[in-house]
């Protein structure tokens, strides 16, 4: 097996002024075109050029009905291109008092819509909760079918997490990592990087965000998910925000093997982290004096072959990243 290196990078960031009420969420479009909800309900596509990002309002699409009656009211639809077409969170309960997504309203269950049109549901035992927004679909074991990773957060012994499927025609849970061990402490899955180049995905989740996080780093085999890498002082959420996709996966120089975009903890400055002979390493690539407040979005949004990172900070500032 040859050696495991990485470039490293040090971001050329570009800042815009405050928006006076704040970035709500920032996201892209299945075009790769992002756009960016502030904090007033307004609505603007992000032009960029070079180091400079163009503001264009546009008209606020209207919010999609819930998918069906016992959908979380605020979970978000998967889609899929496989065997799952869509998947969605069910049966609101406030069982479990934490409240780490802004509000005590988490799941019991989960339904998704196969390619043919059939409804599968699973649901939870009362003893745990998906402490989660949305379902996320991917094929772990590169047989052409999705896999669902959730969060599912235990009453007496916090969060877990947990990977679920079809099989035999029956939405199952095919596996989960051992609980944190005490209520109240959560995890956030963190992407699904290729971080050895072997071609098969790895899970990534950060541990205790909200408490000295660290980006734990599995590897699905045999149906388990198997702790293989993992590295301290990151965080990818803030508590009681309902963002989840404060990370990035990138290839910066194409070589097949992932890195993955995180804050730091405390969420002020923005790491790359990747896997050498060693075991993971990380290295700044920016700094700021605000923290990063909104999902980091990846891609080359100025069409110079380059990768760039866009992401919104706590003081209302959009940042613009060339790698």
């Amino acid at each position: 097996m040859g050696s495991w290196c990485a470039s490293t990078y040090a971001a050329t960031c570009a800042e815009s002024p405050a928006l006076p009420k704040g970035i709500e969420k920032i996201y892209t479009t299945s075009a790769n075109q992002a756009f960016l909800l502030e904090g007033n309900g307004r609505t603007w596509k992000i032009q960029a050029a070079g180091n400079q990002m163009l503001l264009e309002p546009m008209n606020t699409p209207a919010q999609p009905p819930l998918p069906s009656p016992d959908a979380l009211p605020d979970g978000l639809v998967a889609q899929g291109t496989r065997d799952i077409r869509r998947a969605w969170l069910t049966e609101p309960t406030e069982r479990y008092a934490h409240g780490v997504l802004g509000d005590r309203t988490e799941a019991g269950g989960l339904r998704v819509e196969t390619s043919s049109g059939q409804q599968l549901n699973f649901r939870l035992p009362e003893d745990s909760v998906f402490e989660d927004r949305y379902p996320r679909l991917v094929d772990l074991d590169q047989d052409g079918k999705d896999e669902v990773v959730l969060v599912r957060s235990y009453l007496e012994s916090g969060a877990a997490l947990a990977i679920l499927g079809i099989r035999d025609n029956n939405l199952a849970l095919i596996t989960e990592t051992a609980p944190i061990g005490i209520p109240n402490r959560w995890l956030n899955p963190a992407g699904f990087p290729d971080f050895d180049g072997d071609g098969r995905l790895e899970v990534a989740a950060v541990i205790t965000p909200h408490l000295g996080g660290t980006l734990q780093v599995y590897q699905f085999r045999d149906n388990q998910l198997v702790p293989a890498w993992s590295i301290a002082g990151v965080s990818n959420h803030r508590q009681g925000s309902r963002e989840l996709a404060m990370t990035a996966v990138t290839d910066l120089n194409k070589d097949g093997r992932h890195e993955l975009m995180i804050p730091a903890d405390g969420r002020q400055h923005i790491y790359q982290v990747w896997l050498s002979n060693e075991g993971l390493k990380q290295w700044r690539v920016a700094r700021h004096a605000d923290a990063v407040e909104t999902a980091i979005l990846a891609g080359d949004f100025d069409s110079d072959g380059r990768v760039e990172l866009l992401y919104g900070l706590s003081d209302g500032r959009l940042v613009f990243c060339s790698l």
